[in-house]
């Protein structure tokens, strides 16, 4: 990088050219030259340029400038005592440029000149300069000044802004280099800490939480209730244990007849009437109900019940089981009548209800407990694996945190708005004051966690970011107060911390949120503490957390008191306000090493990665291996086989420890030169990685894409990666549709393709898109025909198995739909899934060709 001068605009400034004879080029760190006199207040620059036809130009060299002001500048009568003018970095001047000239040896380089510029705004400065065959200023120095080869006169500037050499007179100065080890030298970068939002810590949008209560269904031991009383939303009690839930339906079997009414047609199915059919329980508890199927135009047209089933509650909704040639998808039934009700399901669940100890109770709508009915006591418990009441779903685009070996850190998690609140009516609040704190109101504040606050159950508020503990109530006044509880965990440091004064009228927040303390959740959480992961999985955009609701939690933190076994989420609903702080990874599989650098002869540059491995999602690979060092090369692409990662913060003070700094990433440059004179270079103020990713994942196993509708919806489909073509309109009618891709799939890889069918005398049709039948799914019958063997087997494959070839070698493949109804427009969809997200399938190229065919039966 060179920097250009503007014409001059002083007099007051000379340049001195000078060689370079060295083949390697040398660094020079620093010049001295030889003052006798020098300004008041106005400095000198000195700077190294260079030269252009003989004369100096205006390029001057990068970090050649330096200014000093006269308080830094020695003089002297004689030329003894130099100033020394040292460069913000060495300076490299390159060696001779090779000339080749044909059939004359002696002149077959040409030595590199430059030139010294000194200038000042002042004309008082003054340098001393040597004469050709004139006595040294200097007593000491008994010859005359003779031409040395490295030097040529000295050039001073004239009014019409070009330069004149004086050829016998040169300027007195030593231009220092430097003089390099010769022993390997190393340069190490290492990634920022991921800990704060401006480095890469996830800031959460409003309602990016969803809190899970806790849902069961009990059996009954008798049905002597009053259907008129007990009706879903009214609160039912278990008196011994003290457990409380809210009733949201009463459970039975389905009414024989018209107990289900359809609330999907679906599409594909074929005509005719079919009998004992399965109801498969989409939501809900149910089971074993059974029914009379009627196919109209390939939709479903009639639903009569033949078995009630037990365990279904008013407004389950039911799926199709499979009918007539296993074909067609998206039926739907939704339950309206129910009878034989001898089951309870509830919601929201606190405390823990037990079978067949007491009767249960409920709170009439005058809002005394009664009992629900003599002898209505609990024969069975089924829970919810989902809605166990201690588990969060984390909406968290791109986290990066795909093993359950992860911790995750929430901080800043603030109690909603419209929860319990109040104002100081007193103060200023001082940063130590542990005296009674004065509300303008305590309403809510007299209870914590559903129980009343005291010495054993401490209540909590925040102030500010402070969070201050209480154990009782006097009037408006919280008492028993501890302050900054939490205080490091919240401003992230192992300090201790002070917070400022609160005045008066300053808002005073109930810390809790759904009913559980926030204690409880601005902390580090472990995935491994995550019940059933096939229940709450990672996936690629979310995961679950678990509330620990005992009184430390894994790490020995104390967190409230112990409430294990009865306390859970108030209630199912999104909670969260923007602001929040959560933790994440980067995962990468690609690294551009963008370092400008430059190797002189003699020197090399040697960069290595240090990096930890990732795991992909819905994959297999274990996070945090340490791979060690591996050469890449720079400024170029550099491609991983499997995912690796850069740790947060909390991940690499648990995983990383034997890294410097614990860091997760290091790209170490090995330097090395076999001359003294030269060194390779970097620039430390360009100098980044720029990691990529891969959006891909394998939510659902390869053998199931067949049963899982989700695949043929427009909006319910969970890969990550889908291409969805608009409608492409035909101007015939067919019956018959191809489609051949280019491209490549991986060993970990896998592509299925979809279609979805327009006909214009049918504008309602369904907005799923159809499998194409897969290689799995062809037979040859006796006529060489090839025929589909299973229409509800289709699973979306090519048509023959084709070898998906080495590392992104890209192939050829054709998916075929053939006796299709007649259709007026299709659309096509392509899933692309994987579980290495290094080793992701891509397309080059996709057709695809719509005919008609002759049916053939």
């Amino acid at each position: 990088m060179t920097t250009l001068l503007p014409p001059y605009e002083s007099r007051n400034f000379f340049a001195q050219p000078f060689y370079v004879q060295d083949d390697t080029g040398i660094f020079v760190t620093s010049v001295d030259l030889f003052f006798s006199r020098i300004d008041d207040t106005l400095p000198v620059t000195v700077e190294i340029r260079t030269m252009e036809g003989g004369v100096p130009s205006n390029v001057i060299l990068p970090f050649s400038q330096v200014t000093l002001r006269p308080d830094d500048i020695s003089t002297s009568l004689n030329s003894t005592v130099s100033t020394k003018f040292t460069f913000p970095s060495p300076v490299y001047l390159s060696g001779p440029i090779q000339q080749n000239v044909r059939g004359n040896a002696d002149i077959n380089r040409l030595t590199k000149e430059y030139c010294l510029v000194v200038y000042s705004p002042s004309p008082k400065y003054e340098v001393y300069t040597a004469t050709l065959g004139q006595q040294d200023i200097n007593p000491d120095i008994e010859q005359s000044a003779s031409r040395t080869p490295s030097l040529r006169g000295l050039f001073k500037p004239q009014i019409s802004a070009t330069w004149s050499e004086s050829e016998t007179e040169m300027l007195k100065f030593v231009l220092n280099r430097a003089s390099f080890t010769t022993n390997d030298g190393l340069v190490r970068f290492f990634n920022t800490t991921l800990d704060t939002p401006q480095n890469h810590v996830h800031v959460t949008s409003n309602d990016n939480f969803i809190a899970l209560s806790k849902k069961i269904i009990v059996g009954l031991g008798s049905t002597g209730y009053n259907p008129s009383d007990i009706v879903p939303g009214v609160t039912i009690t278990q008196s011994v244990s003290g457990a409380t839930a809210k009733l949201t339906g009463i459970g039975g079997s389905i009414t024989i007849g018209a107990g289900a009414t359809i609330s999907n047609v679906g599409t594909g199915y074929t005509d005719g009437t079919f009998t004992n059919i399965s109801l498969v329980t989409e939501t809900g508890f149910g089971k074993d109900a059974k029914a009379t199927i009627g196919v109209v135009s390939s939709g479903i047209a009639t639903v009569t019940i033949t078995s009630g089933g037990s365990g279904y509650v008013v407004g389950d909704s039911l799926l199709i089981g499979n009918i007539g040639q296993n074909v067609g998808f998206g039926g739907k039934l939704t339950v309206i009548s129910t009878s034989s009700n001898n089951s309870f399901v509830l919601d929201n669940v606190q405390g823990t209800f037990t079978v067949g100890i007491s009767t249960l109770n409920y709170v009439n709508s005058s809002g005394v407990t009664t009992s629900v009915g003599a002898g209505v006591t609990i024969s069975s418990i089924t829970e919810d694996q989902y809605y166990d009441g201690l588990h969060m779903k984390v909406i968290h685009p791109n986290h990066d945190m795909n093993s359950t070996q992860n911790y995750v850190k929430i901080s800043k998690f603030r109690p909603e708005l419209s929860g319990v609140n109040s104002t100081l009516s007193d103060g200023p609040l001082s940063p130590t004051q542990t005296t009674p704190i004065a509300l303008s109101s305590t309403t809510g504040f007299d209870t914590f966690e559903g129980l009343a606050v005291s010495a054993s159950n401490p209540g909590y508020v925040i102030i500010g970011e402070e969070v201050i503990e209480y154990t009782g109530i006097a009037g408006n006044t919280l008492t028993g107060i501890t302050r900054s509880i939490d205080a490091p965990f919240i401003r992230g440091t192992s300090t201790s911390v002070s917070f400022g004064i609160y005045p008066i009228a300053t808002y005073v927040y109930k810390y809790e949120i759904n009913g559980i303390s926030l204690r409880r959740i601005n902390k580090v959480h472990n995935f491994a503490e995550v019940d059933n992961t096939s229940v709450h999985p990672i996936n690629i955009d979310s995961y679950f957390i678990k509330i620990d609701m005992s009184d430390t939690d894994f790490d020995g933190k104390t967190i409230g008191k112990d409430r294990t076994g009865d306390l859970h989420f108030t209630e199912t609903r999104n909670i969260g306000s923007y602001g929040t702080n959560v933790t994440q990874n980067i995962q990468y599989s690609t690294v551009d090493v963008s370092v400008k650098n430059k190797i002189l002869p003699s020197t090399n540059i040697v960069p290595r990665l240090r990096s930890f491995t990732g795991t992909s999602s819905n994959g297999t690979e274990d996070s945090f291996v340490d791979n060690g060092y591996v050469e890449v090369s720079l400024n170029e692409r550099n491609y991983f086989t499997s995912p690796q990662l850069v740790a947060s913060k909390v991940n690499e003070d648990i995983f990383t420890t034997e890294s410097p700094g614990n860091r997760s990433l290091t790209l170490e440059m090995l330097m090395s030169s076999t001359d003294d004179r030269v060194s390779p270079i970097i620039d430390l103020e360009d100098a980044s990685l720029i990691l990529g990713s891969y959006r891909l994942n394998q939510p659902i196993a390869r053998n199931e894409y067949s049963t899982d509708d989700r695949i043929r919806s427009l909006y319910d489909d969970p890969h990550a990666t889908v291409y969805i073509s608009k409608p492409i309109y035909l101007s015939i009618p067919a019956n018959s549709l191809k489609v051949l891709l280019s491209g490549y799939i991986g060993q970990s890889g896998n592509i299925r393709v979809l279609y979805r069918l327009f006909r214009n005398d049918n504008p309602d049709q369904s907005a799923n898109y159809e499998l194409f039948p897969g290689y799995s799914n062809y037979s040859v019958d006796g006529n060489g025909i090839k025929r589909v063997i299973d229409p509800s087997a289709n699973d979306g494959t090519q048509d023959s198995f084709v070898d998906t070839g080495s590392y992104s070698e890209v192939r050829d493949y054709e998916y075929t739909a053939d006796d299709l109804p007649y259709f007026d427009a299709f659309s096509i969809k392509v899933i692309i899934s994987g579980t290495n997200q290094a080793d992701p399938p891509h397309l080059d190229d996709i057709r695809a060709i719509a005919n008609v065919k002759p049916n053939v039966w």
